[in-house]
Formats: C-alpha cells, structure tokens, sequence
C-alpha cells in the first residue's frame, strides 16, 4: 500500500530538483530497510540518488538541491512498480534527468558510440563453434517440453494482427531488405514431391475465396517498375505468343499422358 510513512524503515520514492537548472529526477529505494533506516535519516544525509551524474554533484553540493521523498511502500515491488508507471510518462521530458524506464531506454550519442566499438569485430555468437555438453542438452530438452503442437489462440491472433496493421516501411528498409535477399536460393528450387497431399489440400482450401490485392486496381505499377517486367519476361517461353522449343513440347506432352481433365463431364463453371 501506498503511504507517506517517512518515520518508518519502508521502501520509498523521491523527487530530487537541481535549483540553478531546474531539472528534476524521479528514483526509488529500498537499501534503506536492509540498513534500518528511515527515508528521512537515508536521502540527501546517506543515499544521493542512483543516477551517477546527479549522484556526484548532489553529495558535494547538496544545498543546490531540493529534495523529499513523496511515498513509502510495504513492499519492494510496490515501490519499484510505482516508479517504472512514473518514469513511462515522464521518459521523454527534458525536464526530467529520467532516461530509462523499461521497457523503454534512451541511449544519449556517447552510450550509442560506447556500444558500437564494442561490438565492431566480434562474432554474430559468442557460443559459435562450441558443442553443447551432454548435460546442457538434456536441460535444453526438458526446459522446451510442451512447445511441440503449441498453436496460438484466436484472441492472440487478432492482437497480433491490429499491432501489425497500419505499419509501413520506408524506402530505405525496403531497399536494405531486397538488398540482403539477394543471391539466396530457395529451399524448394529443384524440389518435387515436397507437400504431401494433406498439405496440399489444406493450401487450397486457404486460398479459396481470397481475393487479390490488386483486383480492381488500376495504376499499382508504375512505369519503370513495369519496364523492368517487361524486360525480365522477354525471351521467357510460358509468355503468350512465345515459341517453344520442340523439347519442352515433348516433355509437357509426356507429363500430361493419362491425366484425367478437371472439366471433364462438367457442363456448367462457376
């Protein structure tokens, strides 16, 4: 519960305000309790904030500071809670020094250029090339039983197609994807046989009755993109118009004896 007990050992929230520059920071404590002390006796006499800037000019200069704690909690996660639901509405304010609330965190330019050299020349795993002992592998089976078959539920589904709905890429993440695709090969180039026929019959049962994104519209392409197909498709020999060679006649032939037509005996299409 939520209380302004200060006389008490509790865990507690506190607002430190900088008075030539106004600034002001939001934090939490709890190390008071392990040490019996109250929020009084603890901030801005034992404890000058987490934040190791603030936490420097604070212990040296403490009249250029105001500050109070403004709750206690019976619990430490009460007090933790509250402060991570505060720090979430103040995380992008410049007038508060608060640059980290979690799930969200603001890296400033010095921490971004910190974190790149430290990651410049080291591999994609830390762990590549290193076997996993017998051990490891039997808690990696027994911590990953029960996910096998998982499927997620409709309500989920739904969720996760509203939070996806709306996005649009840029040019530049569009232009980086095609970028990295290029020179992959397919799993399935060359491959026959792949889909049993239960597989196949759900694939056309999902495809039936969708219509396509670009029915009706006109204008989708626009002309350098409709060149560049234009380009891509001459000489291709499935294109209206194009003469095939005599072997691919003869392989379509000799894979077409004995079908049975789908239209056979049927007199009327929907």
């Amino acid at each position: 519960m939520r209380s302004k007990e200060f006389n008490k050992v509790k865990p507690y929230v506190y607002i430190i305000k900088n008075k030539s520059t106004g600034l002001r920071y939001f934090g939490v404590r709890w190390r008071n309790t392990h040490k019996n002390r109250t929020p009084f006796d603890d901030l801005g006499k034992e404890y000058f904030s987490s934040n190791p800037k603030l936490k420097k000019a604070f212990s040296k200069n403490p009249k250029n500071f105001e500050y109070k704690p403004v709750y206690t909690f019976n619990s430490k996660k009460e007090a933790i809670l509250y402060e991570l639901n505060f720090n979430k509405k103040i995380i992008k304010s410049k007038k508060w020094l608060n640059t980290s609330a979690f799930p969200q965190i603001i890296h400033t330019p010095q921490t971004k250029k910190k974190i790149s050299k430290t990651k410049k020349g080291n591999s994609p795993a830390w762990n590549k090339g290193i076997p996993h002992t017998e051990t490891q592998k039997q808690k990696l089976k027994k911590n990953h039983k029960g996910f096998k078959g998982q499927k997620h539920s409709n309500k989920s589904k739904k969720k996760m197609s509203l939070s996806r709905k709306g996005i649009r890429f840029s040019k530049k993440h569009l232009k980086n994807l095609s970028k990295s695709h290029m020179g992959h090969i397919p799993w399935n180039k060359g491959k026959k046989g792949i889909y049993s026929k239960t597989t196949l019959k759900k694939m056309s049962k999902a495809s039936k009755g969708r219509v396509p994104w670009h029915k009706g519209k006109t204008g989708v392409y626009g002309k350098e993109q409709l060149k560049k197909l234009s380009e891509k498709m001459k000489g291709n020999t499935y294109r209206r118009g194009s003469t095939q060679s005599l072997e691919a006649r003869r392989k379509m032939s000799f894979s077409m004896k004995g079908r049975i037509p789908w239209n056979k005996g049927k007199k009327k299409f929907n």
